[in-house]
């Protein structure tokens, strides 16, 4: 699986280990039933599918793609998680040892009451590659573009940019939609980077989000900025109105077919957030 993140503290046990999170017990009053209930947790699947981040006392727990964060200075929190968790991994291996599972199935492995994490590619990715042979096309690709549409800042976590790369390729994509476009298109992207793979057709929202990005890098100073690109209408792997942000999902680079030009980096215009979210009538919270 490719989301998986160790992590170490180098205070305690210097740069370049891989620690599981035993190792940070100690610093800890766990009882040994509560331990043993952790460790029953990772009994349940290959060491390849579980990963953890520490940041002080907090354990963000990633086992088969189901994220947890686990307090471990309060007790309490940390049991109740650790159940979760386990009632997750159960639905999940259920799923696994299905004969030919449907999208409902599915559908119980990665929405339920009992998991409020907005992350699903690991999930996604574990299920389709192991046992997704019982959901069509149709329903993979309409799961991918809500999963996409809701997800935030997928482009930038690099086991969340690392699975969605292997999940664009795992299914063969519709095509239908393509009729709708010229042979060339003129698509915008406003951020960081120019390498991510979402873009937009509307150089306003493009400048939107340039804007919107500006004031997440306030303590870095980073400027943000508008890129434009031209592509084949073949290089888009899908397209989506959500939020009216009119999206387009291109092909990561190495899949991409001709570029008639290089990107570019576009002026900015004198207006205003407000002003440019007034000429495009919406805003639903720009994130991506």
């Amino acid at each position: 699986m490719n989301n998986i993140w160790f992590s170490y503290r180098k205070d305690h046990y210097g740069p370049g280990k891989h620690l599981g999170p035993q190792n940070y017990f100690k610093d800890y009053d766990f009882s040994e039933e509560l331990i043993t209930k952790f460790n029953k947790l990772l009994d349940k699947v290959n060491d390849n599918e579980i990963g953890w981040i520490v940041r002080g006392d907090e354990l963000s727990l990633i086992v088969k793609g189901h994220i947890r964060t686990l307090t471990m200075s309060f007790i309490p929190s940390f049991e109740s998680e650790i159940d979760k968790l386990s009632v997750r991994i159960d639905v999940h291996l259920n799923f696994l040892s299905k004969d030919k599972p449907t999208l409902r199935d599915l559908k119980d492995v990665i929405y339920d009451v009992h998991d409020g994490q907005r992350e699903k590619t690991g999930i996604l990715l574990d299920c389709f590659e192991n046992n997704g042979s019982g959901i069509t096309d149709k329903e993979y690709w309409k799961l991918i573009m809500t999963t996409w549409s809701y997800g935030d800042f997928n482009s930038l976590c690099p086991f969340r940019k690392s699975n969605w790369r292997d999940l664009f390729k795992l299914r063969k994509r519709s095509t239908s939609f393509l009729d709708f476009f010229e042979e060339e298109v003129l698509v915008y992207r406003g951020g960081n980077s120019k390498k991510g793979v979402s873009w937009t057709l509307s150089k306003d929202v493009g400048e939107l989000f340039q804007r919107d990005n500006d004031q997440h890098n306030y303590k870095s100073k980073k400027k943000s900025k508008l890129y434009q690109m031209k592509i084949k209408k073949t290089d888009i792997l899908f397209f989506s109105n959500f939020r009216q942000e009119l999206e387009v999902v291109v092909l990561p680079k190495k899949g991409r077919k001709t570029f008639h030009q290089e990107i570019t980096e576009l002026e900015l215009s004198d207006r205003t957030m407000t002003e440019i979210k007034t000429q495009l009538g919406h805003y639903e919270g720009l994130n991506e």
